[in-house]
């Protein structure tokens, strides 16, 4: 009823709609009465909720940080009634669903993947402008031979629509080369033009079977191909487990291996003759190398069972057995769905034929969205660690799009270009350095980028569109282009600037920034009832009863206040925690029974300290009055001063700074670009990472963060004129800030505010020397200019701190081995 009646008028792409709705969907009965809550529209109870324990609201419902926590809050430590009204208020429209009752449940791959079908006008719009250096290359008037003789591929296709957008593109294309060439097509010219290119051009791989067949089904829509030519094309496998060509012929996951003549002569044979027997025997080879690796959970193990592994197939190879151990490695290999590339599609990669040339065109897609922290649970340790090995030069803290761009890259073998829609994390910390940043070095050209942008369809996320061209097709680039404005150069780090070589860590910031004490068990956080209780019935137990302060608690409270207290014993041995008989009762009866389960054996044996005491941070702030703290994440990077006798939870970095000038200096709009861009972000939210943007900052000189400087009174003037302001009209530094930009917002108070930031930006820059940049407003630019100027002025900013941080790095490694020289004539 009211539903559609002329299916007719669908584009294919609705199909892709279906498939992101019903992925990973499961019909399930209902075992107690429940309520459809979260992003994910998952059903749960209280009781559901409870037995997966603290955590799971933010895990598996993918509510907000805020949310699962006052959730949890409610149904952990509330009544029965507390938690029901907390739960249902996350339902979705007020419906529950009664015990008995059938719904639609999303599991674990439709919670976990971070697949998002990708609709028309962006595929389309990315397909194009991949294509375009390719197609240059072809020249001006490409041949019907030409275009045919192209190869796409989407290593990550979901239901093909950017399969669908390259068989338009070069659909057109080759309709305009057969007007060119006089040939008479008869019916349907565009009809025939898309069939040609989807049964000779593209090629996609997907892991999920019902994306596979949702693909072929839709480029049988949109072309007519034949079903059995599209289905040698589309086809089911992991893009990111798989050998190529190197890998095969060296039998080993890492390219180099000392392989032999007989593995060698097999992996030709089936990547250069194609023949269906070959390929199998090629398989096997290669499914052996990945079980091999998945064997063993350690490098010494998965080296040794590759040695093994390699005798078993040299006496295979020379007509013996394979033996039980090699056809054992080889099905560990195929149930990882190990796609060898070279092997399935021979005639891209044999280098023969009229293409003359192995590796494909060109590589478009949107991989799935996946962060480094959700990556063990989803792909198991086995995963990870294979991803490490296979795309070496990086330590694995990396998204999962970048192992997508390293991949696309090997399959173009040096030349063509890829256009991939990735997290917006892809040109930050870790994830840069493992993805962007190799293939720059590589000689690899960035030719266009948008840095992010809100995902179109229903999803919450903001992404980074990427297009890179290698080899002769860096040649065919008309225009680089960086958010749609014309730039002479885009580096990894996807601003218009040369590249720079990662900050060092500077030694002068070393000991001025540490995390917050994790304390690894909820049973030592009290109320203030509970605090008051227990001083009421010993005064003595104030001494170890202290405030408790997290992240939400710094940016949201006007005054930065706290509203929990924590039982702190320090590094106190159990004897002396034993002093305080209710405090340490309280401890051994909610913190020790959890922390017996934990691996780790320090937080098992010594259960009445917190897990990470954070002592440096302790003995680094002791002698101060205040210190300086920022959350974890947040919003907008702001900082404020705390007393020291609170206790700090790993929500906050602590910096041991009481001086304004400090203040204004991290407060500035100099130190917030560079934070930005070599930390990472969460859900747009900044994820502050002292270790990258914080101890290479280049502080300026020393004598200008003095208690007498200019910096002093202009931090000290912002910081009374905020916190006037946040307490006047009860506001947190979160949505202080957010009226601070908003260029609606009047209020003399606020416009005050604005001005004092100004001047703070004025004098920092002038500490510098840089007085010949103007900070821009502080609003959020609406107009296309006042975004430009805003990246402008961050852009140069950032060249300038890179450039004095190799300075200062250069300096004092000239003076630690100035000093070296001295002691080793001494």
């Amino acid at each position: 009823e009211g539903g559609i009646r002329d299916y007719g008028s669908l584009e294919v792409e609705a199909l892709g709609s279906v498939y992101e709705e019903v992925m990973g969907m499961r019909l399930e009965r209902l075992v107690r009465a429940s309520v459809r809550v979260g992003p994910r529209g998952v059903w749960t109870s209280l009781v559901g909720l409870r037995e997966q324990g603290r955590g799971s609201a933010r895990r598996e419902l993918g509510v907000s940080a805020g949310q699962a926590k006052r959730l949890e809050r409610a149904v952990f430590e509330g009544s029965e009634e507390e938690g029901a009204r907390a739960l249902e208020a996350l339902a979705w429209g007020g419906r529950g669903g009664e015990a008995g009752e059938v719904v639609l449940q999303p599991g674990r791959e439709r919670r976990s993947t971070g697949s998002h079908y990708t609709p028309r006008e962006l595929s389309e719009r990315v397909v194009e402008r991949t294509l375009e250096p390719v197609l240059a290359g072809l020249g001006e008037e490409p041949s019907s031979v030409g275009l045919l003789s192209l190869r796409v591929c989407d290593p990550a296709m979901g239901c093909g629509a950017f399969l669908l957008a390259a068989c338009r593109v070069l659909g057109l294309a080759l309709e305009g080369a057969w007007r060119r060439e006089g040939v008479r097509v008869e019916g349907d010219v565009g009809m025939k033009a898309r069939r040609a290119v989807a049964e000779r051009c593209v090629y996609g791989v997907d892991k999920n079977k019902m994306a596979v067949e949702l693909a072929l089904r839709s480029l049988w829509l949109e072309t007519g191909a034949r079903l059995e030519v599209l289905g040698r094309r589309l086809r089911r496998g992991d893009s990111l487990v798989g050998l190529l060509r190197g890998q095969l012929e060296g039998f080993d996951w890492r390219c180099g291996g000392a392989g032999s003549e007989a593995v060698a002569e097999v992996v030709g044979r089936a990547i250069d003759e194609g023949r269906e027997e070959a390929k199998e025997r090629g398989r096997l080879l290669g499914d052996v190398v990945v079980g091999a690796f998945f064997e063993g959970t350690s490098a010494r193990e998965r080296r040794a069972a590759l040695a093994l592994a390699r005798e078993g197939v040299e006496r295979w190879l020379a007509g013996g057995d394979a033996g039980e151990d090699v056809m054992r490695l080889g099905a560990t290999g195929r149930g990882r769905w190990a796609f060898h590339w070279p092997l399935e599609y021979p005639e891209v990669f044999s280098g023969t034929g009229p293409r003359g040339r192995a590796g494909f065109d060109a590589i478009i897609g949107n991989p799935p969205f996946m962060g480094q922290s959700r990556m063990p649970a989803e792909l198991g340790e086995g995963g990870r660690r294979w991803l490490i090995a296979a795309y070496p030069g990086h330590h694995g803290k990396t998204d999962l799009a970048a192992y997508f761009l390293r991949r696309a890259a090997a399959l173009l073998e040096g030349r063509g270009s890829f256009g991939l829609i990735t997290t917006n994390t892809i040109a930050q910390g870790d994830t840069r350095e493992a993805g962007l940043a190799p293939l720059v070095a590589r000689g690899g050209v960035v030719y266009d980028a948008t840095r992010s942008r809100t995902w179109p369809g229903a999803a919450s996320v903001s992404v980074s569109i990427v297009h890179m061209a290698f080899g002769a097709c860096r040649e065919h680039v008309a225009a680089r282009r960086l958010d749609g404005v014309v730039a002479p150069v885009i580096n990894s780090r996807l601003r218009p600037r040369p590249e720079r070589a990662t900050p060092a860590r500077l030694a002068a910031n070393r000991d001025k920034s540490f995390l917050g004490n994790k304390i690894y068990g909820q049973g030592f956080v009290l109320t203030p009832a509970q605090r008051d209780a227990l001083i009421r019935e010993d005064p003595r137990n104030g001494a170890r009863v202290r405030p408790y302060l997290g992240g939400e608690e710094v940016n949201q409270s006007p005054a930065h206040d706290f509203h929990r207290y924590v039982i702190d014993f320090g590094d106190m041995s159990l004897a002396d925690a034993e002093r305080w008989p209710a405090l340490i009762e309280i401890v051994r009866r909610l913190v020790k029974p959890a922390r017996a389960q934990l691996k780790r054996r320090a937080l098992r044996e010594r259960w009445w300290q917190f897990g990470e005491k954070q002592l440096a941070m302790r003995r680094s702030i002791a002698g101060l009055r205040r210190c300086l703290v920022t959350s974890q994440v947040s919003k907008h990077l702001v900082f404020a001063f705390q007393p020291t006798d609170r206790v700090f939870s790993h929500a906050l970095y602590v910096f041991p700074l009481a001086g304004y000038a400090h203040f204004a200096l991290l407060q500035s709009r100099v130190h917030t670009p560079w934070a930005w861009l070599l930390s990472s972000s969460m859900r747009g939210d900044l994820r502050y990472t002292p270790s990258d943007c914080f101890e290479t900052f280049p502080f300026p000189a020393p004598e200008l963060l003095t208690p007498a400087s200019a910096l002093e009174a202009v931090g000290e003037a912002l910081y009374t004129a905020r916190a006037a302001y946040m307490l006047e009209t009860r506001r947190g530094l979160t949505t202080t800030y957010n009226a601070l930009r908003d260029p609606a917002r009047v209020d003399p108070r606020v416009q005050r505010i604005r001005a004092l930031h100004l001047e703070l930006d004025r004098a920092v820059l002038a500490a510098y020397g840089w007085s010949d940049l103007s900070p821009p407003p502080m609003t959020e630019p609406r107009a296309p200019t006042e975004r430009s100027r805003l990246r402008e002025f961050e852009d140069e900013i950032v060249d300038r701190l890179f450039a004095l941080n190799h300075e200062r790095a250069a300096a004092e490694r000239r003076a630690v081995a100035a000093a070296a020289t001295q002691l080793g004539a001494t």
